[in-house]
């Protein structure tokens, strides 16, 4: 499935859940999630309506409930920066694997889900704990239409100021891109900006030193 990103409070990740919940439950096959954070990645599996969540640590809770304890220590930010993708087995039979796509379809026609992810100027200015925001994460992904809906939706301001935001690390949304070789998501960033300020974004240096060229090279 493509990409889904989001911005999510607590509140919202219950939502996110209770959505996915009531999208999937109907599948007789597991359902995986790959979750990204801007510094972690995560894979949630839904197996007869439970979620289980498996980090790289190889930890694995089960969730019976979404006011579970589990999901209370799962949930231990304040604000989540994530990008959502889900896949089955490409050995599933055929019915299953049409009524994940249905499920999938419909799950975006959800108004709770619609809502969750509309892009707002308050959220998109949210930081996670480890100082990165929804441009970040989406720089760092590679995914340029939904990059340059996110900055299309900015005053000048605001964008200039997530455009050149950074995270723990020092890196913008610029470093990680050309860090991971996402040439198109570079240059929409740099073209987001004046002449001046774009000479001052690539020269910018992380707490190591390096620049996005150097990285990028």
């Amino acid at each position: 499935t493509p990409m889904v990103f989001g911005v999510y409070d607590k509140a919202r990740l219950a939502i996110y859940f209770e959505c996915l919940n009531k999208a999937f439950k109907d599948c007789h096959t597991r359902i995986s999630f790959e979750v990204m954070t801007p510094t972690h990645a995560i894979a949630i599996h839904y197996v007869d309506g439970k979620f289980f969540i498996q980090d790289p640590n190889q930890l694995r809770c089960g969730l019976d409930s979404f006011t579970s304890e589990s999901l209370a220590t799962f949930m231990t930010q304040s604000n989540f920066v994530l990008s959502t993708r889900a896949f089955i087995s490409p050995d599933t039979e055929e019915e299953n694997q049409q009524l994940f796509t249905k499920a999938w379809e419909a799950l975006q026609q959800n108004e709770q889900w619609k809502n969750i992810h509309s892009i707002t100027q308050e959220r998109v200015m949210i930081q996670d704990s480890s100082n990165c925001t929804l441009l970040y994460l989406i720089a760092q992904s590679g995914h340029l239409e939904a990059l340059l809906d996110l900055i299309n939706s900015l005053n000048t301001e605001d964008k200039k100021a997530l455009i050149e935001g950074v995270n723990n690390d020092g890196s913008t949304p610029l470093w990680i891109a050309a860090h991971n070789g996402h040439l198109e998501v570079v240059l929409a960033l740099i073209n987001s900006l004046n002449t001046e300020d774009q000479k001052a974004l690539i020269e910018k240096t992380d707490k190591n030193g390096t620049t996005p060229l150097w990285i990028a090279a």
